[in-house]
């Protein structure tokens, strides 16, 4: 019920006033855990991971979300409302979250390397850990194209990016819109990928005083690296109650899904992409698959 009222509420000067108290009378957190991903990678999975433990505040993909128009606005260069909705609602709602009497956020939601982690990191400063997690590139592709979510369309405007944005770090869109050898709406879906492992690169290299941890979502079914990846955050847990909850399989989306990719088909596709990629110039380094 708060959080509705805030949502409503949350608009100048009333935000300026909030976020004096909020900053300035309410202790803060100690650790603020934001999730880098592509999506279809596990971030419900690794949210209930984490609302297991006792001190953390474990959210999945909260309101204000900014994606949808927000997003693509952003990503087209148009910055103004994604910060407005930050700066005016956002770094409020994280902050009222601290009256749970939890001192650490976590938030998995894949909007936040698209649309607002330059300004979490303003509002935050080296409090902010970054948990990169990562899928295999084929896979997070085709369930992509399974559900018919294909970058650049409308259906997907509210989640994805859109390869044609001006803001995109891999800018093939002539490519994929001309070239008959990658017409195919599963090339999109791969770009997507790329894009997004592309953004996790510049961003750690914009920001090195910040923590970015890298974590394999099949590694959400392993204690082993569960438990390393939470004494790497320095993050006490109960192992009973995390061993309850590892691996559980979280908005799969099955119903959902309209067509499907022969996987070695896909695999195909993902090679030519990535000798496509070589030749236009994209060093394949940065992306952290391999």
């Amino acid at each position: 019920m708060i959080r509705k009222v805030m949502m409503k509420v949350m608009i100048p000067p009333i935000s300026r006033i909030v976020s004096f108290v909020l900053k300035y009378l309410f202790p803060g957190y100690e650790k603020v855990i934001f999730v880098a991903s592509t999506g279809r990678s596990g971030t419900g999975s690794i949210s209930r991971l984490f609302a297991s433990i006792d001190d953390v505040c474990s959210l999945h993909e909260p309101e204000p979300v900014i994606g949808g128009a927000t997003m693509i606005e952003k990503n087209k260069g148009n910055e103004h409302l994604a910060r407005k909705i930050y700066t005016n609602v956002k770094s409020n709602m994280i902050r009222l979250e601290r009256l749970t009497g939890k001192r650490i956020y976590f938030e998995s939601n894949h909007m936040f390397i698209k649309s607002f982690i330059e300004y979490a990191v303003e509002d935050f400063g080296n409090k902010v850990t970054v948990i990169h997690l990562y899928r295999n590139p084929v896979s997070v592709a085709k369930s992509l194209f399974d559900l018919q979510m294909i970058p650049g369309t409308e259906r997907a405007n509210e989640w994805y990016l859109d390869y044609k944005g001006n803001g995109n770090q891999i800018r093939i869109a002539e490519i994929l819109d001309t070239n008959e050898r990658f017409a195919h709406d599963f090339y999109k879906c791969l770009w997507y990928w790329y894009e997004i492992e592309a953004r996790v690169s510049f961003w750690k290299n914009r920001y090195k005083e910040i923590r970015f941890v890298d974590f394999k979502t099949e590694d959400l079914g392993k204690y082993g690296c569960v438990k390393e990846l939470l004494q790497e955050l320095d993050i006490k847990y109960d192992e009973k109650k995390i061993r309850s909850n590892m691996d559980k399989k979280f908005n799969l989306k099955v119903s959902e899904k309209v067509v499907t990719l022969d996987v070695k088909e896909a695999q195909v596709m993902h090679q030519s992409f990535r000798e496509m990629l070589k030749e236009e110039g994209y060093g394949l380094q940065k992306f952290g698959e391999e």
